[in-house]
């Protein structure tokens, strides 16, 4: 007996449809919808799981081009400032085997022309001692490159980068009352507020320690090591007031554990400086955990705190793990004052001239250590 269609069924029927069609709607617009998710905030997810979690990047291959492709990488991590592929690029020439041969290091000074006679001997002792790498020099000032160039002993052994535009740029953004500071507190008579003429005499003139000029030329320092690493090479960051006898990078090779991130000659003044981080003779190498670090370094601190003590304070309010020269082979100003007889030529790296703040002063140190070049 055929049973008969009380009409549930047809109407059974076209529900399921419905429901099918539903699941079938959804499913594709989430099919669609999972690339534009992954872009919005997987993106983001990629990022911080690349701040936390993933261990300081050891870049095999060192070439420029590598390096390149990590800026490209970081750009999650940080805001880019304009120009920096091009300032990367300009820095091409003095990119340099590392603390191993598979890391690029740049050595990178900051320096005005007031303080060229220094620049010049610290490149000379570079070339006496047959070191193979060209230091990128940042000038402060229009004048640096071109005394640069006019020596012929120094013509394709450096490279020289205008700096001070990119500096004030970043000065204005990270330190604005730096600026303030500069103009109010400088030697500088009748400025009028006018920047370039401000410039043009801390270009030209050498500055003792204490000075609002010295604090702005030495405080450069921490701007050229974030520059430095933010373009994918280790830095070694030193003053000009340095003279070299011997290769240090075989001494900046510690292994691969943190301590040996952030290598310093020993300042050997725990009273002032607790860590004895002396920061015009730093190796860094090219780490996020150091990019951070640096950026808190500057952004941290008011600008009135000068570069070493910035340095200081923030990795001993962090713990930083560290490595710490040895004094005989880096001796600076204290060691050549108070133990002079002690220190052997033969074991001697690098000599810093520091612990005094006049050019004579600076200069016989580095005499009577054997490492002023200049007749």
């Amino acid at each position: 007996m055929q049973k008969r269609n009380n009409g549930k069924s047809p109407r059974l029927l076209g529900l399921l449809l419905v429901v099918i069609a539903i699941a079938i709607f959804f499913n594709v617009t989430a099919l669609f919808m999972i690339p534009y998710i992954i872009g919005w905030q997987g993106q983001k997810l990629l990022a911080i799981g690349d701040s936390f979690f993933r261990p300081p990047s050891r870049v095999t291959k060192r070439s420029f081009e590598a390096s390149a492709a990590r800026r490209r990488e970081l750009n999650v991590l940080r805001d880019r400032d304009e120009g920096d592929d091009a300032f990367c690029e300009s820095m091409r020439g003095g990119v340099a085997p590392g603390s191993t041969a598979d890391r690029a290091m740049v050595h990178v000074l900051v320096s005005n022309s007031g303080h060229f006679p220094f620049l010049h001997n610290v490149i000379l002792s570079l070339i006496r001692s047959g070191l193979d790498w060209r230091p990128v020099v940042l000038a402060i000032g229009s004048n640096v490159c071109p005394m640069i160039e006019n020596q012929t002993e120094l013509v394709g052994k450096v490279v020289c980068m205008p700096y001070l535009e990119r500096l004030l740029l970043q000065l204005a953004r990270d330190e604005p009352e730096s600026m303030q500071q500069i103009k109010k507190e400088n030697v500088v008579p009748n400025h009028g507020d006018n920047v370039t003429k401000i410039f043009e005499v801390i270009d030209s003139t050498f500055y003792g320690w204490g000075a609002v000029e010295h604090k702005f030329l030495i405080n450069a320092k921490l701007y050229a090591l974030r520059d430095v690493l933010n373009c994918g090479f280790d830095a070694f960051v030193t003053d000009t007031d340095v003279g070299f006898r011997r290769d240090p990078r075989p001494y900046f090779d510690v292994g691969d554990g943190p301590e040996g991130d952030v290598l310093a000659q020993n300042d050997t003044n725990p009273t002032s400086y607790p860590l004895n981080i002396n920061s015009g003779f730093m190796y860094w190498r090219w780490t996020d955990s150091n990019l951070r670090l640096v950026n808190d370094i500057i952004t941290v601190p008011p600008f009135w705190y000068i570069d070493q003590a910035r340095v200081n304070l923030i990795m001993l309010e962090r713990g930083t793990p560290h490595m710490i020269l040895d004094e005989y082979k880096f001796p600076n100003g204290h060691m050549f004052l108070n133990h002079f007889d002690e220190l052997d030529d033969d074991e001697v790296i690098a000599f810093h001239a520091n612990y005094n703040d006049r050019q004579g002063q600076k200069e016989d140190m580095l005499r009577k250590m054997g490492l002023w070049y200049l007749r």
